[in-house]
Order: C-alpha cells, then sequence, then structure tokens
C-alpha cells in the first residue's frame, strides 16, 4: 500500500501547487485586500471563477494527501509534499514570467535529486504507530506559537517582507495539518472499529482537520 499511498502523495502535492499556481496568476487582476473597499474586493474574488476553481483543487488535494497519510509514514509523505514547491517554481519560471537565480535553480535541482534518492534508499518500516505525547504537545505549541508569530509580523509590516512572514505562518499551518491528520486517521479508525460510527464522529482531531483543511 506504500506504493499507493506515495502516487496519491504525488498526485495531492501537484494539485495543491497548480491551484496555487492559478490563485497567483488570478491575482494579478484583482484587487488587494485591503483599503475600504474590503467587501468589494471580496465579491470580486468570489466573482473570479479560475480563482475558486483553485480553491476546489487545492482543498481536493489536502483530501487525497490526508488519505495517503492512512497507508504510509508521514516523514515519506510530507518529503513528497514538501517536493511540491518544484512544480509551483517551474510554473512560476515558465508561465508566470518569473526570474530564477543560480540558487533557486540549485535548489529545485537538490529538492529533485532528494527525492531520487529517497526511492532508491527507502525500506519497509514498522507499522506500529506510537508517539511521545509530551513531545508532540511541545511541537504543536512552538509551531502554532511561530506561526501566529509570522502572521502578526506579516500583518503589522508595510513592506515587502509582509509577503513573507505571512507566507512562512501559512507553511507552518499546512504542515501542522499534515500532523493532525496523522493522528487524526488513527484516532476515528480506532473508535469508528472498536467502539462505533457515533464516537468516531465526536473524536476532536476530525473537527480540527476539517477546520484546518477548509481553512
Amino acid at each position: 500500500m506504500i506504493i499507493v499511498a506515495i502516487m496519491l502523495a504525488a498526485v495531492a502535492t501537484c494539485m495543491c501547487n497548480y491551484a496555487l499556481y492559478i490563485q497567483k496568476r488570478e491575482l494579478n487582476s484583482l484587487p488587494r485586500l485591503e483599503g475600504k473597499d474590503f467587501v468589494k474586493t471580496l465579491k470580486a474574488f468570489f466573482a473570479c471563477t479560475p480563482w475558486l476553481a483553485a480553491q476546489g483543487l487545492g482543498l481536493a488535494g489536502t483530501w487525497i494527501h490526508a488519505l495517503a497519510l492512512g497507508f504510509a509514514p508521514m516523514s515519506v509523505l510530507e518529503t513528497i509534499n514538501t517536493s511540491g514547491i518544484v512544480l509551483l517554481a517551474l510554473l512560476a519560471i515558465f508561465k508566470l514570467g518569473e526570474k530564477a537565480s543560480f540558487i533557486d535553480w540549485a535548489g529545485i535541482v537538490s529538492i529533485f535529486l532528494g527525492l531520487v534518492f529517497m526511492g532508491v534508499t527507502m525500506t519497509a518500516s514498522s507499522s506500529e504507530f506510537g508517539y511521545n505525547s509530551v513531545v508532540l504537545w511541545f511541537l504543536v505549541v512552538f509551531l502554532l506559537v511561530t506561526a501566529g508569530a509570522a502572521f502578526f509580523n506579516g500583518i503589522k509590516k508595510k513592506d515587502e517582507r509582509s509577503p513573507i512572514f505571512i507566507a512562512a505562518g501559512t507553511g507552518i499551518l499546512v504542515g501542522t495539518n499534515a500532523l493532525w491528520i496523522k493522528l487524526g486517521l488513527h484516532d476515528i479508525w480506532t473508535r469508528f472499529w472498536e467502539e462505533s460510527l457515533g464516537r468516531a464522529l465526536l473524536s476532536p482531531f476530525l473537527w480540527v482537520i476539517l477546520i484546518f483543511a477548509v481553512g
């Protein structure tokens, strides 16, 4: 099943990053979310069919990735998920006309080589599920505080650094979402098989996953 999970993860990351490309492309013709015409700006976004389609594509990719997490180690799938930035970078360079430096190309090649080496060296691992609660929650709180600080600085600073802070905060939340999905699938599946569907629907992880995915 790990091969199927890897294929699902690859499809999911392509969907999510292509959705980001569409959003970036459409943003060039959409008004900025600021000023007194905030409601008018929101209406412009929701009236833009490609932008709405990108939201649906990204959400579908997120759920496919969640399905893949149920069948393979998160360390493997998140590596594939992160590598989707290569697709986004290539689309930005060749479709949006953005310039890439030598360092940018070196990074793209390094990610590609890393995936190749991971595929060559990957071996079967234990399917036993477990984690240290103290370490887990310390990591979660630390990541959420870091994301909050990034968003705060992104909103507060009115210069070229603002998008970078917001992008960093978003990336942290996306990574945290993968953690919730992995834990949630285990909890929901256990509740469903050992107790009932009703208990599975009461899993707090389920609602955290839904909130993060929609957000």
